[in-house]
């Protein structure tokens, strides 16, 4: 009887996160499937200054739409901002690329300039997501080749998420779409 005291609550876990990770593996199903068929809607194309470039393309295709941004600045940090959203949520958000670390005082020259960052978030609803992260410190001169290769061999660091991280990424979404 002990036995099953204790194996009903591992039975509980292994099935709750089963069920978190179907829908995740449908959201991906259903981008595989989409990116053949979306359509490009808008291509805007800025120049900040001399050294600061924004991309933003909306595509869309039946009731899911596709905003990608790519941002690059001073030809060192490039970011490329993915958002899937359809009738009722942003239900994934990918980043890829290089962003800088802001330092307090002046930096050191042995010291990372950035992180080579993979993040994928995604939200069952607003108030509940999932976020997967990994990372690798950049330095000046580095082959981004190499740090990228280093960075595929690492596991993901998942963690849960929820309303307010997505009202940080429904605001950012909104800000490219208006474009």
């Amino acid at each position: 009887m002990k036995k099953i005291k204790i194996l009903k609550p591992i039975l509980l876990l292994g099935l709750l996160i089963s069920c978190q990770t179907d829908w995740k593996k449908d959201y991906e199903k259903i981008i595989r499937k989409s990116e053949k068929d979306f359509k490009e809607i808008k291509q805007v194309d800025t120049i900040e200054n001399s050294n600061t470039r924004t991309k933003i393309y909306l595509y869309k295709t039946k009731g899911i739409s596709k905003l990608k941004v790519n941002f690059k600045a001073a030809n060192l940090f490039d970011i490329e901002d993915e958002y899937y959203k359809n009738d009722s949520i942003i239900f994934i958000e990918k980043v890829n690329g290089i962003t800088p670390l802001i330092y307090k005082r002046e930096r050191k020259k042995e010291e990372p300039i950035g992180k080579l960052i993979e993040k994928i978030s995604y939200f069952k609803d607003k108030q509940n997501g999932i976020e997967k992260l990994r990372s690798v410190e950049f330095y000046l001169g580095d082959d981004r080749k190499k740090r990228n290769d280093e960075l595929q061999k690492l596991d993901f660091e998942i963690k849960e998420i929820g309303e307010k991280e997505y009202s940080h990424i429904e605001k950012m979404y909104e800000r490219y779409y208006k474009y």
